[in-house]
């Protein structure tokens, strides 16, 4: 008899996004000039590894813009969003989904490289609120305010410290560098360096790897018993 797949409690979310541009600090959260999500990828899976649910869109622009730097870096163009793309309030919702698969009184550790996505989709949820004729921090519980959630950022210290690259400041001062996650990916998992756009999934897949490196390394149990 074939044995049944580990489908136990998913317990971790990989997120990553592609952006119209950098989150901005010097506003609200729930600003309008905060910047969107061409391209948005998700992956919720166990502890052993296995997925169970996963997803990248291309969401619609809806008449929104995306700055030249930030097309450079992903390729996709408001205007070919705006025709490929599906609805953001489909992708937030398929999102929120996921969060609510793992019951709210369990621990589920959702991860990142760099702080940033974090607070984009933040201000996604925030946005999408006000939409809704509701507060901007309403979705707060399934998201920066849900019980025994953990952020887990790859790229600071964890990537940071083992990359080791020499700091950006002049003549050296200051802690390493924080790598990107092609110097992670090349450095401490011996990938070649990506070549050509960026896309959301395959950058998911490079977190996932480093995520589950890290783990091996014992690096979030150091954490715990700090």
């Amino acid at each position: 008899m074939t044995e049944p797949r580990n489908l136990s409690a998913p317990e971790i979310l990989f997120l990553k996004l592609e952006t119209s541009g950098l989150y901005r600090k010097d506003i609200s959260i729930d600003d309008s000039a905060q910047p969107w999500c061409p391209e948005i990828a998700a992956a919720l899976c166990n502890r052993s590894g296995l997925i169970t649910n996963h997803f990248a869109h291309m969401v619609k622009s809806d008449g929104r813009t995306i700055k030249e730097n930030a097309e450079k870096v992903h390729g996709i163009s408001a205007r070919a969003s705006s025709q490929v793309g599906i609805p953001e309030p489909r992708v937030l919702g398929a999102l929120s989904d996921m969060l609510k698969t793992a019951p709210l009184d369990s621990h589920i550790k959702v991860v990142t490289f760099g702080d940033m996505d974090r607070m984009v989709v933040a201000s996604l949820f925030a946005r999408f609120a006000l939409a809704s004729g509701k507060k901007s921090d309403a979705y707060d519980r399934l998201w920066l305010n849900r019980p025994l959630i953990e952020f887990i950022d790859l790229q600071k210290p964890y990537a940071q410290q083992l990359c080791k690259l020499p700091s950006e400041f002049e003549g050296g001062l200051g802690d390493f560098k924080w790598p990107s996650l092609d110097e992670a990916g090349s450095i401490i998992l011996g990938q070649p360096a990506h070549e050509g756009l960026r896309d959301a999934w395959s950058d998911l897949v490079t977190m996932k790897a480093l995520y589950f490196r890290f783990a091996e390394m014992g690096l979030f149990e150091q954490d715990v018993a700090a």
